[in-house]
């Protein structure tokens, strides 16, 4: 593979342009590149469009980088700058379940030590877990999410093709830190929970945006979301 710097001619070394939060990449493009490249190169796929995929990268001129990502992907890639930092958070978000344990209950366990000691939805597990279920439910084209405290787990079920499935029996201290995060993602009281509530959010999806409703109804046993 030779470096080639005529690669990003035409292309503007656009600035970062996905700081919604959340903001998930788009599954079809994290398909195309694996964890191992996404950590070596420092850079996460956004978007396929078309024969090209857009790439968040810390350095949009590392040609290497570029080489790679054509090889593995068989597609042109359109470089995206984007802070360090951020990149680290969204591969570790993105690729978790990939670097470690491989499901989504190896999140659930780093989740589930926090929500031991007190966890109130706001920290990092708990964000990453949530990640990881709308990830998967962007991934299989879900309709619905359900969250469902029972009196000893957490049932995460997802509308697929018309049927309702559950994907994860996650444990019981998760129930109200699950439930607080997505109503802070929605903007409700997370105060409340004795009563109903609805609210929204946008979940940014690689270069495209959804719309989520969030309803929440409480239960002996916590919130259904």
């Amino acid at each position: 593979m030779n470096n080639r710097p005529d690669r990003i001619d035409g292309h503007s070394l656009r600035p970062e342009r996905v700081s919604a939060d959340p903001f998930l990449p788009d599954p079809e493009a994290t398909a195309l590149i694996p964890y191992q490249l996404a950590a070596r190169f420092l850079i996460m796929p956004l978007a396929v469009e078309g024969p090209s995929i857009r790439v968040a990268m810390k350095d949009p001129k590392d040609f290497q980088a570029l080489d790679y990502i054509e090889l593995v992907s068989k597609k042109r890639p359109i470089p995206v700058g984007m802070p360090e930092a951020r990149l680290r958070e969204l591969i570790h978000r993105v690729y978790g379940s990939q670097a470690g344990a491989g499901q989504l209950e190896a999140v659930a366990a780093e989740a589930t030590k926090i929500s031991n000691q007190g966890a109130d939805g706001s920290e990092l597990p708990i964000v990453q877990l949530v990640d990881q279920i709308l990830f998967e439910a962007v991934r299989v084209r879900a309709t619905d999410i359900h969250l469902q405290p029972e009196e000893t787990e957490l049932l995460i079920r997802l509308r697929i093709d018309g049927v309702l499935t559950i994907i994860s029996r996650l444990p019981a201290p998760l129930r109200q830190p699950v439930s607080t995060r997505v109503k802070v993602l929605a903007g409700l009281d997370i105060s409340e929970r004795r009563v109903p509530q609805d609210g929204k959010f946008e979940l940014a999806v690689g270069e495209k945006r959804i719309d989520l409703r969030v309803s929440t109804t409480p239960t002996i046993y916590g919130e259904n979301v």
